[in-house]
């Protein structure tokens, strides 16, 4: 399967959790050389000032001076600042990345050279972690890194954490900053270019399934309804999908319809003049 990266969002928020790590762990290790700089410079000093006293014969002031000397001696060199752990919010991002890291690379040996992967591919809906156009069809993945229980209603997602007694510790919904649930969050760009490619392939419908990537995540389907997309455990489920589709799409339509993509994601990540 051919890979093309049109953007790549998770990268760049595990750069922005980062950010604040790093940017401690610079300034503390500038603060260790500023440190070992005043101690090598008081160092110097107490040096020649015992030096001046030994050859004036002021016994007083070279003791006091090698005395001081002793002293930063025993006390030794500040250690050099370790790594700061990371924070939750930036072990959450890399974990995420992970995931869809390792969901590409599945697919990728799964699928064969007549398929292509768009990842990162954004509109005024929001951003599709995967784009994958092949001979049965186009499918938007959205990719989720959650270690729970899922519940879905229809497009309000529950989270459920137990303990390893089976005891309910945690509950609450999965939503991202602007209020929405994962089947929101891929529904809605999705449909935005649903209505883009119509001109290239006129009955073209974009299947929507968000896959969850983590070992402990997974949609419990019994207590689950009413479901706007569909739902993968594991890429094996999302390779079944793909099999089931009744769609059949030539190389030369698929081919269009990853240009029509490649450019509408340009129209709509294209900076306003005047801007860097």
């Amino acid at each position: 399967m051919r890979v093309v990266e049109l953007s790549n969002h998770p990268s760049t928020l595990l750069a922005e959790a980062a950010a604040p790590r790093l940017a401690a762990e610079a300034q503390a290790q500038r603060e260790w050389q500023h440190a070992n700089a005043d101690r090598q410079q008081r160092i110097e000093r107490l040096r020649r000032a015992r030096s001046g006293a030994r050859s004036s014969g002021r016994s007083g002031a070279w003791l006091r001076a090698s005395l001081k000397l002793a002293f930063i001696a025993v006390v030794g060199a500040p250690s050099p600042p370790g790594p700061i752990p990371p924070s939750d919010r930036e072990q959450a991002t890399a974990a995420g990345v992970r995931g869809e890291d390792s969901a590409l690379a599945a697919l990728c040996q799964r699928l064969g050279d007549d398929w292509r992967a768009l990842s990162g591919y954004r509109n005024r809906g929001g951003e599709v972690d995967l784009l994958l156009l092949g001979p049965r069809g186009v499918f938007a993945v959205e990719i989720k890194n959650n270690s729970a229980t899922i519940v879905c209603h229809g497009d309000h997602w529950i989270y459920e954490k137990y303990d390893k007694y089976n005891n309910l510790v945690d509950k609450g919904t999965i939503r991202d900053r602007n209020g929405r649930s994962p089947s929101q969050q891929l529904n809605e760009p999705a449909d935005r270019l649903a209505s883009t490619l119509v001109p290239h392939c006129p009955e073209l419908w974009i299947e929507r399934v968000v896959l969850l990537c983590h070992p402990r995540g997974w949609v419990d389907f019994r207590r689950s309804s009413k479901l706007t997309v569909a739902v993968a455990n594991e890429v094996d489920h999302v390779l079944e999908l793909i099999a089931q589709s009744d769609v059949r799409l030539t190389s030369d339509t698929v081919a269009q319809l990853q240009e029509a993509i490649v450019a509408d994601h340009r129209r709509h990540n294209r900076r306003p003049a005047g801007r860097r």
